[in-house]
């Protein structure tokens, strides 16, 4: 949705500072580092929690001025997502909840869908369960169409049908068995 929190490096991350932040004991600052607000008011509270005129929330654990550790990030988009953080990436386990009503649960790094994950139909149904890798189908995977039938098992690269895999009809009867270029 374009609001996703992402860092120039994981090594060397770098804190921004534009806008206007209004603490909780109502103390303003403009050169508070934990979070680019382009010049709109945000609150932050104690608890870790700040929101920006209302458009974006985070609520959870902070380190060295970043989201790090557990939180939850509701974006001005309508997506949300609950997990781990770090350094200002999702990055660990996570849900990620898109408006529309897909989710995605499973592994992430640098905010990407990547490692072991299960993305879902608005309906709850699985659409793919299987290895991901900078957000992309890659590794042992199953896609189902949207009735929930078994649509493909088998190898994936760059979100492509890669190597060995069997292909199925809707009505469950395989269309290919064998090897994918």
């Amino acid at each position: 949705c374009g609001d996703k929190p992402t860092q120039s490096s994981e090594e060397t991350p770098a804190p921004v500072s534009d806008g206007v932040i209004t603490l909780s004991d109502g103390a303003v600052s403009s050169a508070d580092p934990r979070v680019s607000i382009s010049g709109k008011v945000a609150t932050l509270t104690a608890g870790g929690e700040y929101t920006v005129s209302g458009e974006l929330e985070y609520d959870g654990q902070w380190m060295n001025d970043f989201h790090h550790g557990f939180g939850i990030f509701n974006y001005s988009c309508g997506d949300r997502y609950e997990g781990e953080f770090r350094y200002g990436w999702m990055d660990g386990y996570g849900k990620y909840l898109l408006k529309n009503g897909e989710t995605y649960e499973g592994q992430f790094e640098k905010s990407e869908y990547h490692g072991y994950g299960v993305l879902k139909y608005a309906d709850g149904k699985v659409h793919y369960d299987g290895e991901w890798e900078k957000g992309e189908f890659n590794g042992f995977g199953k896609d189902y169409y949207p009735d929930g039938t078994l649509c493909y098992s088998g190898n994936w690269r760059n979100d492509r049908k890669w190597g060995y895999g069997k292909w199925y009809y809707p009505n469950g009867k395989i269309k290919y068995d064998g090897e994918f270029v």
